[in-house]
């Protein structure tokens, strides 16, 4: 009697197709690295983990490992669950049920590239976005940011505050973007000033205040992510935009 051991042949983690169809492109490294790491821990007895212990493994700092988290949570991948202010739990949301409710807030990559070509405005938004995030925009991040001015109607100076407001609150992706963004068209928002108004309210309901005391202060540490987040010379990068707008409109 021959035995046949083929343990070793089980011995993998499975990735769905709609995270490798939806989600390898445009998105950072690090963060990919981190989902699958997570898969691989749901399937062995580390299911309860730490994230120094993801730190370890990836050979990675905290803050990027939470950067990840925040980011796929914000895709729609992930819930996190928190008790305390801290992080607790993970659960695994569907990837392809979340690849389709982001392509309904996203424009063609046809009708990207005629805004381009076509709309100094268009131009402005995306030199802004790059900016903020500090790096170039991927095409879906193009479609979304694209969409909200071509689609919902957002103004430039709008889309600036919008982003501003966004990258304060420790988020430079689109998708958290996109989420204020639909909020705000659902609620009539249409000008920087009722945006601001409703940001202000949302911030502390109970106390109108001062407006700048509402606001982040230069290098100040987000609890969650710990980076340094920045203000930003607003009428600096306006006016960049508008020259790049034009320059390239003129090519």
């Amino acid at each position: 009697m021959i035995s046949v051991d083929k343990s070793a042949l089980f011995d993998y983690t499975l990735l769905p197709n709609a995270f490798i169809d939806s989600y390898l492109a445009g998105t950072d490294g690090d963060f990919i690295k981190v989902y699958i790491y997570l898969l691989r821990s749901s399937e062995t007895d580390k299911a309860s983990l730490e994230t120094a212990y993801i730190c370890e493994a990836l050979d990675m700092s905290e803050s990027t490992v939470l950067e990840a988290l925040k980011h796929w949570e914000a895709e729609g991948l992930l819930e996190l669950f928190r008790t305390g202010g801290k992080l607790s739990g993970i659960r695994f949301l569907s990837p392809s049920k979340a690849a389709k409710a982001r392509e309904k807030h996203r424009l063609t990559t046809e009708r990207v590239r005629q805004l381009k070509k076509e709309d100094a405005d268009a131009r402005q938004l995306v030199f802004l976005a790059e900016n903020y995030f500090g790096r170039p925009l991927t095409a879906g991040e193009l479609g979304t940011l694209l969409y909200l001015h071509d689609k919902l109607g957002f103004s430039v100076d709008l889309c600036d505050y919008l982003l501003e407001y966004s990258v304060s609150h420790g988020a430079k992706n689109m998708k958290y973007v996109e989420t204020v963004a639909l909020a705000w068209h659902e609620e009539g928002i249409t000008t920087v000033e009722t945006a601001r108004a409703h940001s202000k309210i949302k911030t502390n309901p109970s106390s109108p205040g001062n407006e700048e005391s509402q606001r982040p202060k230069s290098a100040s540490k987000n609890d969650f992510l710990n980076f340094d987040q920045h203000n930003y010379d607003m009428k600096e990068l306006s006016r960049k935009a508008k020259a790049k707008g034009k320059a390239d409109g003129s090519d």
